[in-house]
């Protein structure tokens, strides 16, 4: 680009002394300021970059004008930096929704540091509901094309993940284990019990997350109305069935529940032994 003569290109390389150009900062800014009067997206913000490295307040308002005009532009590299700086209140206002909305557009661009970024709002639920899922899936984007930021905080993500999934089963199988442990026959059906229905719920669950995954490109395919939506889902979830489970079992249950007839339940398990 800075032998077609691009301003913001030709100032990059007197800032970096690369392209047979002398380093020389002092000069790099010169062209970056025409550039910006000439509207050029790269001179916007390789000069952004430089008033935000001064640090000080006005620079830092100067820099977010410098990267909103670049971004404006289309320039995708700027739209994760005002991002950052509406995330920090460096230079604008502080505003998250903003900056994940900057997030999501550099995302799209293919900035993978902005989708590390985004990764962290999500996992945080900064600006957006906390979704540890899509914070892995961003960094898994960001991972295969070698942003190695990406593949730190993947590895950190789904190891965090992993772990709030083994404390969600131990606390559902734990009582189970507990019961079973104690070697009643009252208790171990109650145990057996709950440990089949994890597997139920945990599949049921499964299930619906795929058919959302599909639903949005099926329904503008076959343009399905209210009640054959309510139709579709209640197939593919099985609500019907899950219902008829529950309804079976309620009133089991409710006794299990129940500390009194659990009681009774032991002393007639006592007299049986």
């Amino acid at each position: 680009m800075a032998k077609k003569g691009n301003k913001g290109a030709i100032g990059a390389c007197y800032e970096e002394g690369v392209g047979g150009y002398k380093k020389d900062l002092a000069e790099a800014v010169s062209i970056y300021k025409d550039g910006a009067r000439e509207h050029d997206a790269a001179s916007f913000h390789f000069l952004a970059c430089h008033f935000e490295e001064e640090g000080t307040n006005k620079s830092k308002v100067i820099a977010a004008t410098l990267f909103r005009n670049a971004a404006r532009l289309g320039f995708s590299a700027s739209f994760s930096k005002l991002a950052k700086a509406y995330l920090t209140g460096d230079g604008v206002e502080r505003d998250e929704q903003m900056a994940v909305f900057l997030l999501d557009e550099a995302s799209l661009k293919g900035d993978t540091s902005a989708m590390c970024d985004f990764a962290e709002c999500y996992y945080k639920g900064t600006g957006v509901v906390a979704d540890i899922t899509m914070a892995i899936q961003l960094n898994r984007n960001a991972a295969d094309v070698g942003e190695q930021r990406a593949i730190v905080a993947r590895a950190r993500l789904e190891e965090s993940a992993l772990n709030e999934l083994q404390k969600e089963v131990s606390e559902k199988v734990g009582p189970v284990v507990a019961l079973l442990k104690q070697g009643r026959r009252p208790q171990n059906k109650f145990a057996s019990f709950f440990r089949n229905l994890l597997p139920k719920e945990r599949q049921l669950k499964k299930n619906f997350e795929e058919f959302v995954s599909f639903w949005d490109g099926y329904n503008k395919k076959f343009k399905l109305d209210k009640r054959g939506l309510k139709s579709v889902v209640d197939q593919y979830l099985d609500l019907d069935g899950k219902r008829q489970f529950e309804e079976k079992h309620r009133k089991s249950i409710e006794e299990l529940m129940n500390p009194m007839v659990q009681m009774q339940m032991l002393i007639a398990s006592d007299g049986d032994e």
